[in-house]
């Protein structure tokens, strides 16, 4: 979907079209049924909303983390989502005591939080905008609305946020003083952020951890279903349930049977169970008694009341993973029948519950297929950023589709000298302007264009520091040959640049440091233009270049590190 404008925001985007579906869809058939998913970016990093959104919570989480927590705990209770007697399980990670903090640290996070409600709170609006036209059209009785979140709230933002998430999947980390700069900026087109992991804490109130972990702070979610026409008896429902629970949920209630064949494939039966059995009475016994869990080798089994958790190395989301043996692991086992919070690890009291629920993890495992467990998360990451890369010692594109290319798939330049050859028609009668090639994006990547006639080619690193290879005379009229070669130094990943047309030198200069790992999850790569967010503030996007690309090879050296030195 291309932006249109400088008000656009995806979640709006998202429920116009989603809007235009359903409406189109009615104006040419009244009566077919239709499914509709909708899934927005909130609240995933990066917590952007538009301005106003995140005014609208201006100084509305100064009181901190802690507070919240409490004000939380107390609202569920109120509302009768909490059991008797649970109380808050203890913040994890060493997240620090909000009135511990200095007065600036706490304004600058109060900000993240504000940024991250902002967001749900618009992506709420958006998603009225959709039931509103269900009314309107008369179905909203007979229209079945799930409303779930895929895990727990992410603490990947670490002790102080982060105003760039993509350094995190380069190993790095940022400081208070780095986000500062930042805090006027937070959540919108300037910064791809996250907050510290001290909020995620507060929204998985009242349970332990964070997203990745397999306890309760990591998956449990909540899940509202509204059925007016189904459901016979609306109010709160506590039977044990998983998200693969939901397929055949919906394939019951809507009355499509589960084919055994799709095109002649025969089709993998559902692990999932109804849970329409609970629409008429509240307090039927769950019929899901087992779910194990598992992700980056954090493994969970909960069965009949009990449940046994391990953190792989005891590694925190926002911490660089290291390898480990996963028979090393300490397990805790929560007597959640009675600890709906998980706020006590009863191990040493049980510890024959413990070993039977460990082998029942290993029984599950088996049979759905865990195994081998590959708990390096830093490793998979990279093999699966190379694992789709261009292989060729040159890589040739044509501008003609070159645009949005998944960074995975765009030349993989990190870590290694290259060269870049564009052969161009430069515009007579007007200086030469555009992008040739550009990757990533605000959050970090490269560009080779042309400002003022003059050639020039950016490293973003991290939006943090721009280092540039201008050039010293500018492109001649009609064709011309412009080359920029990176040589990479021994042992490092920063080198020297250096800009060449038709075969001549006309600039360099030093590259200290490059990105080593990915440049954003957000941009992609593009020939002729920049279809994204801008590589540098020295260009307004698309900007393409007013004469012609007519090719643009990239020459690699032998792989010198497939991993970041």
């Amino acid at each position: 979907m291309a932006p249109r404008g400088d008000s656009y925001f995806l979640t709006t985007d998202l429920a116009d079209r989603a809007m235009e579906f359903i409406g189109g869809l009615r104006a040419n058939d009244p009566a077919r049924p239709f499914l509709l998913y909708w899934a927005t970016g909130a609240v995933h990093a990066p917590h952007h909303a538009p301005a106003d959104a995140i005014a609208r919570f201006r100084g509305a989480y100064d009181a901190g983390w802690d507070a919240l927590r409490e004000r939380t705990l107390e609202r569920q209770h109120d509302l009768g989502l909490l059991p008797e007697g649970t109380v808050l399980a203890g913040k994890q990670g060493g997240v620090a005591d909000w009135d511990d903090l200095a007065g600036a640290e706490q304004r600058l996070y109060a900000r993240q939080m504000e940024a991250f409600a902002g967001q749900l709170a618009h992506a709420d609006r958006e998603f009225g905008r959709i039931l509103e036209l269900i009314d309107r059209l008369g179905e909203r009785d007979n229209t079945l609305v799930v409303v779930t979140s895929d895990n727990g709230a992410s603490a990947e933002g670490g002790m102080a946020g982060l105003h760039n998430e993509a350094v995190m999947f380069n190993g790095r980390r940022l400081s208070f003083e780095e986000n500062a700069a930042f805090e006027d900026r937070w959540g919108g087109p300037e910064t791809v952020n996250h907050f510290h992991a001290g909020w995620a804490a507060a929204g998985n109130t009242p349970f332990p951890y964070y997203k990745h972990h397999v306890d309760g702070g990591g998956t449990h979610v909540p899940l509202v279903l509204s059925w007016p026409d189904g459901i016979d008896a609306r109010g709160l429902r506590s039977q044990y349930h998983h998200i693969i629970d939901l397929a055949p949920t919906l394939l019951a209630a809507s009355g499509v049977p589960l084919p055994d064949t799709v095109d002649g494939v025969t089709q993998q039966p559902f692990d999932g169970i109804d849970m329409a059995y609970t629409f008429a009475t509240a307090g039927t016994p769950s019929r899901r008694t087992v779910q194990y869990y598992e992700i980056w080798g954090n493994r969970g089994i909960y069965r009949d009341g009990w449940k046994a958790a391990t953190i792989h190395n005891q590694i925190m989301p926002w911490q660089t993973p290291v390898p480990g043996d996963p028979a090393a692991d300490v397990w805790r086992l929560y007597h959640v029948a009675e600890d709906f919070s998980e706020s006590r690890d009863v191990a040493a009291e049980h510890p024959d519950k413990l070993r039977e629920l460990q082998d029942l993890w290993e029984a599950e495992a088996q049979r759905y297929g865990v195994f081998p467990l590959d708990p390096d998360r830093r490793a998979r990451f990279i093999a699966q950023m190379n694992r789709f890369g261009r292989r060729e010692p040159v890589v040739r594109y044509l501008p003609e589709g070159a645009r949005r290319i998944p960074e995975a798939l765009s030349p993989p330049v990190k870590n290694r000298s290259f060269r870049i050859t564009a052969h161009l028609d430069s515009p007579a009668g007007a200086r030469a302007e555009g992008v040739i090639v550009a990757a990533g994006g605000i959050t970090g990547g490269y560009a080779l264009f042309i400002d003022d006639g003059v050639p020039v080619y950016v490293h973003n690193l991290y939006n943090e520091e721009h280092h540039y290879v201008r050039g010293t005379r500018s492109l001649p009229e009609g064709p011309v040959s412009l080359e920029f070669r990176f040589d990479r130094h021994d042992g490092g990943n920063g080198g020297v640049g250096t800009l060449l047309l038709d075969g001549a030198p006309v600039g360099t200069a030093a590259i200290p440091a490059t990105v080593p790992n990915a440049f954003s999850i957000e941009d992609g790569f593009d020939i002729a233009m920049d279809d994204g967010s801008a590589v540098a503030p020295d260009y307004a996007v698309p900007f393409p270049f007013n004469g012609t690309v007519r090719e643009v090879l990239f020459n690699m050296t032998p792989a010198e590190a497939e991993t970041p030195p």
